[in-house]
C-alpha cells in the first residue's frame, strides 16, 4: 500500500517543522543582561581582597518562585502554538473525512 503525499502537504509539513524548531529553539532564550537592582554598582566599589570582613545572616521569604512577565508572555505563545497546531489537525481531518466519504 503505498499512500501519495502531494507537494503542498510536504510543504505544510515543512514550514511545521520549521515553526517548531523557531519554537523549541527560541522560546527558551534569556538575554544576558544588567541584573544590577540600583544604587552603587559593585564593579565601581575598590576592596582589598585581603581585608576580613564580617557576614550577617537573613532569612528572607519571598512568598514562592518570581514570575516576570517574559514568562507568561512565553507560556501564553506555546499555548497559542498548541491551539493553531489542533485546529490546523481538526480541519485537516474533517476534511480528509468529506472527501473520503
Amino acid at each position: 500500500m503505498s499512500i501519495a503525499i502531494s507537494s503542498t502537504t510536504l510543504r505544510r509539513i515543512a514550514a511545521a517543522g520549521a515553526f517548531s524548531a523557531v519554537l523549541a529553539l527560541g522560546v527558551g532564550t534569556a538575554v544576558a543582561g544588567d541584573q544590577h537592582s540600583g544604587g552603587v554598582s559593585p564593579i565601581d566599589i575598590t576592596r582589598d581582597p585581603g581585608a576580613p570582613t564580617e557576614v550577617k545572616g537573613a532569612t528572607v521569604s519571598r512568598g514562592g518562585l518570581p514570575v516576570t512577565g517574559s514568562d507568561v508572555a512565553g507560556l501564553a505563545a506555546v499555548g497559542a502554538a498548541a491551539i493553531a497546531v489542533g485546529a490546523g489537525a481538526v480541519a485537516a481531518s474533517k476534511r480528509r473525512t468529506r472527501v473520503s466519504a
